[in-house]
């Protein structure tokens, strides 16, 4: 838990806002927060318009997170089936692709054969990451004036 915090205070001093604002709420109350997550798996109290989701963190034989990943358990159009991040201290080490590699056999538990992963187009750190774990290129797609590719792995 500590970690997690910390990792969240790492989002902010990096101005990684949108990641600092997704977990925010852990500060205050963790308990809480890791209650949310387990009944957004169970498709309970969701905010419209949500779909559930399965989040697991990566955390190394030091008990440190190093990583989150979020499997929804169907495809939504701008971010897919599987959204992941490192924590900003975390990054550069290889951790992206083995939250990836981790995360698709518990896509295929959750009757995911065919997994869509969106990035932006301008995150090749992201794209290669994609990329060595079989993702291949299916399209291109704009959202939220954003540009995305979108890809595509069999599970």
């Amino acid at each position: 838990m500590h970690s997690f915090l910390e990792n969240i205070n790492d989002y902010q001093t990096n101005d990684d806002l949108e990641y600092f604002n997704m977990y925010k709420s852990a500060i205050n109350n963790f308990e809480q927060y890791v209650n949310k997550l387990n009944n957004n798996a169970k498709g309970l109290d969701l905010p419209e318009g949500y779909i559930p989701s399965s989040t697991f963190w990566l955390v190394n034989d030091d008990n440190n997170v190093l990583g989150v990943v979020r499997i929804r358990h169907q495809a939504i159009p701008l971010h897919g089936h599987i959204g992941y991040d490192i924590a900003p201290r975390y990054r550069g080490n290889g951790y992206g692709n083995k939250i990836l590699e981790l995360a698709l056999p518990l896509a295929k538990k959750l009757g995911i054969n065919q997994v869509i992963l969106n990035c932006e187009s301008t995150n090749i750190r992201s794209q290669k990451v994609i990329q060595l774990n079989n993702g291949i290129l299916f399209k291109t797609i704009v959202g939220d004036g954003k540009v995305y590719n979108q890809f595509i792995i069999e599970v």
